[in-house]
């Protein structure tokens, strides 16, 4: 079989999949209101997907009323978080949620795409990030719309909407303790690649916010171990790749 023939298989079964997407919506949606916690969960971790869907937007109004009832709600702090998540993901409207109570449906809803020009959800995000540790607590196992710790989501967003370094320089200050090697791609590689953005080059004088990302950096001896991709960031920002050519620069 050749190339050609493998990738026709293969977009023949991502349409297959595609296909039925209706039917798998309908089969799960009576699970959003399952007795149980964990299975509403599960539920709405696909259904946020399936919504995402153009072919499935008809149905996103009926998903998005059940959400709100949640939302009203006195219910959990998780299960109201990953709500507003979905809501999000859909485009439905979350600005309501950015003066919640709970810091957490707060980040949540401030993450949703329509959020993204909002400098209240911008300001919402950063103060999460303050103390990542803690927004990691919120939900020590994963929401199913998010991949690993929270605090890594709300960098990335955090990464896009924010034009210059010094203004989330306190957030980096807050994150570069808990970097890693292991996390370099999702933490202090991309805030190497914004705080020089054009990069570094001899002679250039570092402002005080760079200056102090790049002690953070290489004090927190977890980020210079022997994987990961540190290299790739640092050759990105116009670094130097050894840590003590970094300490040489301040």
């Amino acid at each position: 079989m050749g190339y050609d023939d493998e990738d026709a298989d293969e977009v023949e079964a991502i349409l297959a999949c595609r296909s039925i997407r209706p039917e798998l919506y309908e089969a799960v949606e009576p699970f959003l209101d399952d007795p149980h916690p964990a299975t509403r969960e599960a539920a709405l971790g696909t259904v946020t997907l399936l919504l995402k869907a153009p072919d499935l937007a008809e149905l996103v109004p009926r998903a998005a009323r059940r959400l709100c009832r949640v939302l009203a709600a006195d219910g959990s702090s998780r299960e109201r978080s990953s709500a507003a998540l979905a809501m999000g993901a859909w485009g439905q409207d979350t600005t309501g949620l950015l003066n919640d109570p709970d810091p957490a449906v707060r980040a949540c809803a401030a993450l949703a795409t329509g959020c993204a020009r909002i400098p209240r959800a911008t300001d919402v995000l950063l103060e999460a990030l303050q103390d990542p540790a803690e927004a990691d607590r919120w939900f020590p196992d994963p929401l199913p719309q998010i991949d690993g710790w929270l605090r890594f989501t709300l960098l990335a967003a955090v990464l896009d909407r924010v034009d210059a370094f010094e203004d989330l320089a306190p957030a980096a200050m807050a994150l570069i303790p808990l970097a890693s090697d292991y996390s370099v791609d999702r933490d202090w590689g991309p805030l190497l690649v914004k705080a020089f953005p054009t990069g570094y080059s001899p002679g250039l004088q570092l402002s005080d916010s760079q200056r102090e990302l790049l002690q953070a950096v290489t004090a927190n001896d977890k980020c210079w171990g022997n994987i990961g991709n540190k290299f790739r960031w640092l050759r990105e920002a116009g670094l130097p790749e050894q840590r003590d050519a970094i300490r040489a620069l301040l």
